[in-house]
């Protein structure tokens, strides 16, 4: 054979081997490709917007045998939601959507599911859809479209908030309730009220949730000592201004005269104690991992509606600091962020080195 011969030869071996090598026997296929539509009920802006996105986006990237390609479409409803409002993201959703349906959504609290299932039919036939973030107690899901799944919120935290407050200042005897007039804020507030129910008998509660801003931070500033505050979001006043929970939360704070108490981890650094908190973060991971099993084609009836468990006790050093609550009456494993280092934590090491070294030499 001549040199030429030989050369084409191994080259057709080579190409022989490479294409079986790469067939779909040998189960080397590219990773099937599949789109995710995210509803958000709230902006973008909004911490808690902002976990719940990076979960999921994490679970998501680290997969190797699915391709997932990720929308997000931020609804705003804590904000706008009259009927003209909602009529016009139907109509943008039909000219984005229709030929090009996802293969899954993801609806994020309650103003979201609300949003997709009154127009599932219309938009979006046929997709499965997983929620997240919502409160058991607060929506009414009865008769669920078996393509419909998700992940409840914890609700024990509202209970287990309040006595963790009762036990630090066992001379309370009022409680305020503050969270703001949307739709988002009421949802949670009606699952805190059947929560709270069972302390009336030796509590007074009062509930700010229909009022200016201003006119809180006034009010907090004039509680008398025997209170404490409870935190829910205020994304909307009395006034339908728009906030960010966290803002919010601070100005309340710095005018507040007895501790506050939230339900939730965003909130922790920006005036409240702490309390027994949720993860958004937690929550948008289980939230992605569901919808994993849907896109991999497990039968939807395998696959359950479930409750997260992502609570803790978490609390802001510094506000234990400002109510002189110490550490020790702490639940056992609660989480303190923000906690100062003294001296000593910060260079340990290096002071019993130079000790050592004193007495050896001496």
């Amino acid at each position: 054979l001549t040199s030429m011969h030989i050369l084409k030869i191994a080259l057709l071996g080579f190409l022989s081997i490479h294409l079986f090598l790469n067939s779909p026997a040998m189960g080397s296929q590219e990773s099937e490709l599949k789109t995710v539509l995210i509803l958000y009920s709230l902006s973008y802006a909004y911490p808690a917007v902002v976990g719940w996105d990076q979960s999921i986006r994490s679970v998501f990237m680290t997969q190797q045998d699915i391709n997932i390609k990720v929308n997000t479409e931020h609804l705003d409803l804590s904000r706008y939601n009259d009927s003209d409002y909602i009529q016009m993201m139907v109509d943008i959703f039909r000219h984005k959507y229709l030929e090009s349906k996802p293969d899954l959504i993801i609806a994020v609290f309650e103003p979201a599911l609300d949003f997709v299932l009154k127009f599932k039919q219309e938009l979006f036939p046929d997709v499965p859809i997983i929620f997240g973030g919502i409160e058991r107690l607060s929506f009414d899901i009865t008769d669920l479209d078996p393509n419909i799944k998700g992940v409840y919120q914890e609700g024990t935290t509202y209970a287990r908030t309040l006595e963790l407050a009762l036990n630090l200042h066992p001379d309370t005897r009022h409680v305020v309730v503050i969270a703001g007039t949307g739709f988002l804020e009421q949802a949670w507030l009606r699952s805190a009220r059947n929560m709270f129910q069972k302390h009336v008998d030796r509590l007074k509660f009062t509930y700010m949730t229909d009022l200016p801003l201003s006119e809180i931070q006034n009010n907090v500033a004039k509680l008398p000592a025997n209170s404490v505050v409870m935190y829910l979001p205020v994304l909307e006043d009395a006034t339908e201004k728009a906030y960010v929970a966290v803002d919010a939360l601070s100005q309340i704070s710095e005018a507040s005269s007895v501790p506050i108490y939230s339900f939730y981890d965003v909130v922790v650094g920006h005036g409240t104690v702490g309390g027994y908190v949720r993860s958004f973060a937690v929550q948008g991971e289980t939230a992605a991992e569901l919808g994993l099993r849907i896109l991999r084609g497990i039968p939807s009836a395998d696959i359950r509606v479930i409750q997260n468990k992502d609570l803790g006790y978490m609390f802001d050093w510094r506000q234990l600091k400002r109510w002189s609550i110490a550490e020790d009456r702490l639940p056992p494993g609660s989480i303190i962020k923000f906690k100062e280092l003294t001296i000593w934590d910060r260079y340990k090491g290096r002071i019993i080195v130079a000790i050592a070294m004193i007495l050896l030499q001496a």
